[in-house]
């Protein structure tokens, strides 16, 4: 076998002028690092709209079980409590500000329903208007203009309305 000659190449690499080859390069190149950013901004720009729809999923379903544990925090209270508790929104009519829980009246105070009203054993006194807990939703939910005013359950756990007039009178 000869020896190379000093002016020829082994494979890739030549001798440096101190007789040793150097080592491979362990870096990338600009070319590569740009190619992969480019991939990675075009996948960034497809995956991005799918993101969105992700989270405002999560966003609704949040505000979805936010509405089912207030209504059985309602009902509940209403049961317990031998009264109307309602379910209004926290500011006016702004459902997007969060719910309130809040007790409406107590069959003490129905002193029109006479026969209709059901032994209870005496419970913790509830005061009109108290507000039993408060739940945020998430933001940048929107909800219809149609929405009522208040969702309320009675001394049975049934939905009641709160419309004027709805409620019996002291």
């Amino acid at each position: 076998m000869r020896e190379p000659h000093a002016t020829e190449t082994i494979g890739a690499m030549t001798p440096s002028r101190h007789g040793r080859t150097p080592p491979p390069s362990a870096g990338f190149t600009l070319v590569e690092v740009l190619v992969v950013l480019a991939v990675l901004g075009i996948l960034t720009a497809i995956a991005s709209p799918a993101m969105n729809d992700i989270v405002t999923a999560r966003r609704l379903e949040a505000a979805s079980t936010q509405f089912v544990n207030a209504a059985r925090l309602a009902r509940a209270e209403a049961i317990k409590r031998s009264g109307v508790v309602s379910i209004r929104p926290l500011t006016g009519t702004d459902w997007g500000s969060g719910l309130a829980v809040r007790v409406e009246s107590t069959l003490n105070s129905f002193a029109s329903l006479g026969p209709l009203a059901i032994p209870r054993l005496p419970g913790p006194p509830a005061d009109a208007g108290e507000t039993v807990r408060q739940f945020a939703l998430p933001k940048r939910i929107a909800f219809p203009a149609t929405m009522p005013v208040a969702f309320a359950f009675d001394e049975l756990g049934r939905p009641v309305s709160l419309e004027p007039g709805s409620l019996p009178q002291e």
